[in-house]
């Protein structure tokens, strides 16, 4: 998907309840930027039929073909939102800077990084437990083990 997932029906879906946040608890934000989820509710179930959560052999792929760690970053990252070092957005990914939700219930770092989550769990007995591809300010890019009750996107490759 060439943006941030944004369901948000709890209703059909009553795990996403407690479990996905708008930026600031603003649903502008969600318009702009999608919702930030849990990792445990992105593993599970938000990807459409057809659809899964990227593993972090396909997040090394999309770094790997956009130019290696010196240069993904700045092509992946969308034209905006960057508090500094925007993207060229040259393969249509458009990365924004859409920040994290903390399990303290504190949202930081937007317009600083942007987190997408993985399907890949680091370790089933720690907090510290599932990867996601992460872009930083600075013009970093990476895949990194965070915690997974954290909030960070979602996006969904086509199976």
């Amino acid at each position: 998907m060439a943006q941030n997932l944004n369901y948000a029906d709890d209703v059909k879906m009553p795990e996403l309840k407690g479990n996905m946040w708008c930026y600031d608890n603003n649903p502008e934000k969600c318009s702009l930027m999608g919702r930030l989820y849990t990792w445990n509710v992105a593993k599970d179930s938000l990807c459409p039929d057809g659809y899964r959560l990227p593993d972090t052999t396909s997040w090394n792929t999309l770094i790997a073909v956009a130019g290696g760690v010196a240069k993904a970053a700045a092509v992946l990252k969308s034209q905006f939102g960057w508090d500094a070092l925007e993207g060229t957005n040259d393969y249509g990914f458009s990365a924004v800077a859409d920040g994290e939700w903390y399990r303290s219930g504190s949202f930081d770092s937007e317009g600083l990084k942007a987190y997408i989550w993985s399907s890949a769990e680091y370790s089933e007995a720690s907090e510290n437990a599932a990867y996601a591809i992460y872009f930083g300010n600075d013009g970093s890019v990476s895949v990194k083990n965070f915690p997974k009750n954290n909030g960070f996107s979602v996006r969904c490759l086509k199976n």
